[in-house]
């Protein structure tokens, strides 16, 4: 059911309202701006007038304006609402909803540059949204997000780890943008593990998809063109870069223009037209200094001091090299630290998790064996008992019998036989202990 249809029939209650926020959400993803506009006037009245749990209400209009923000690339502002819904989170909020409220300040976060936090709301976001649940598509896009981080830290198996998991979620999704983005990354990472045919493949998937958005083709044409980068087809990148960067400034995405404007710079450097390729860095640059992304300023100011450095001009050359090295050490390596803190901190808690669960297990066990050893005893205790019984009866009786006038002694033979019972019951137990030991384990 579309968004259309879900708005038109109207409930109150939290699972279908979380229906609707996801339908939103993947319509965002396509970057339809006036979709979006227009979507947003309906679900914003929906959520108005919804008359489900005081308490959630204010949450749910927070992370609708919070990631429409983040979709209007006004990423302060979607940090800013997305924070204080966060600081409202209690122990009875929805878990979807707290991961919801973590994905979308992950990518808010990676869309500024703060990896390390983007890093950490991600892996809360797919602890805490259900796989199956109404928001599938949002838990896929945070592990393709996971996906994303790990592949700026170079942990490429790792991050081919996420997007494949990704993959199985979103392979039967009908939300054309979830497909693409998990494709298209694997694609980049697979380009980065040097599987060239493979990384080719998933970038020609992900193009060939039905009724792609502008966004979604100027962001597919620039990864081929990273591609063709790395296979030393560079004429061949640029012209598909190229298409990429006009297809992305008739669309008005001036962020992602910025993306397809440092490729284009290093593919002119690469073909040795030097002025070209530091205008096309200095057009990026004054994008990404409006936008405040540490992460492509670091590639400015590299590509930067590499086209002046290949002119001569020195001065300039070491002016960006200084710029680039102090903010690549401010920047991606603190926070390249705080993730792999994170990491450990991740790596721990699991281990004494698995710890915890491995003594759960074998006190069970030893719990079960000692229940098994006990029944077998007591049935063999039952049987030594009829035994005694029998015994007492062929053997014993006559002769207690003829005691009878010595009460004393009569009942001591009695007694003595009835305290072999628990002997015999500890006996049978040991023996048990002693063959279960010696078993081998199945």
């Amino acid at each position: 059911m579309n968004l259309n249809e879900l708005l038109q029939q109207p409930e109150s209650s939290i699972d279908y309202t979380f229906r609707v926020l996801s339908n939103y959400f993947d319509s965002c993803a396509s970057s339809d701006q006036l979709a979006r506009e227009f979507n947003h006037k309906k679900v914003s009245k929906f959520l108005q007038d919804w008359q489900g749990k005081p308490e959630i209400k204010p949450l749910l209009i927070s992370v609708f304006e919070g990631v429409t923000l983040f979709y209007s690339t006004s990423f302060h502002q979607a940090v800013e609402v997305l924070k204080k819904a966060e600081k409202d989170v209690t122990e009875n909020t929805p878990s979807d909803l707290k991961g919801i409220i973590n994905w979308a300040l992950g990518i808010s976060a990676r869309s500024l540059g703060w990896v390390d936090q983007a890093f950490e709301h991600q892996i809360k976001a797919v602890s805490q949204i259900a796989p199956e649940g109404p928001f599938s598509t949002t838990y896929g896009f945070a592990l393709y997000q996971l996906g994303e981080l790990h592949l700026y830290i170079d942990e490429f198996e790792t991050a081919r780890t996420y997007y494949e998991k990704g993959l199985k979620i979103l392979k039967n999704s009908d939300n054309t943008t979830a497909l693409f983005r998990i494709q298209n990354g694997l694609g980049n990472c697979l380009l980065h593990l040097e599987e060239f045919k493979q990384a080719f493949h998933y970038f020609d998937q992900s193009l060939k998809l039905k009724n792609l958005s502008y966004a979604e083709q100027g962001r597919g044409l620039c990864d081929l063109g990273r591609y063709y980068i790395a296979t030393q087809e560079i004429d061949t990148a640029k012209k598909v870069i190229l298409r990429s960067l006009e297809v992305r400034e008739n669309a008005q995405l001036e962020d992602a223009s910025s993306t397809s404007l440092i490729l284009l710079g290093e593919c002119e450097l690469l073909l040795g037209h030097i002025d070209e390729s530091i205008s096309a860095f200095s057009k990026a640059n004054e994008i990404v200094e409006k936008y405040q992304s540490s992460g492509k300023q670091i590639q400015i100011y590299k590509g930067l001091a590499q086209g002046f450095e290949a002119k001569k001009e020195v001065q300039k050359a070491i002016e960006f090299y200084k710029k680039y090295e102090k903010l690549y050490q401010n920047t991606k390596n603190e926070q390249e630290k705080r993730i792999f803190k994170l990491k450990n901190t991740q790596i721990e808690q699991q281990r004494q998790e698995l710890e915890k669960n491995n003594t759960l297990l074998r006190e069970t066990l030893n719990e079960v064996a000692r229940l098994k050893r006990s029944r077998k005893s007591i049935i063999f205790s039952v049987i030594t008992a009829l035994f005694l019984v029998l015994l007492t009866e062929i053997l014993f009786d006559p002769v207690i019998e003829s005691m009878a006038n010595n009460q004393y002694l009569s009942l001591a033979v009695k007694g003595g036989i009835a305290l072999l019972l628990k002997p015999m019951e500890t006996f049978y137990e040991r023996l048990l202990v002693k063959k279960l030991r010696t078993e081998p384990n199945e």
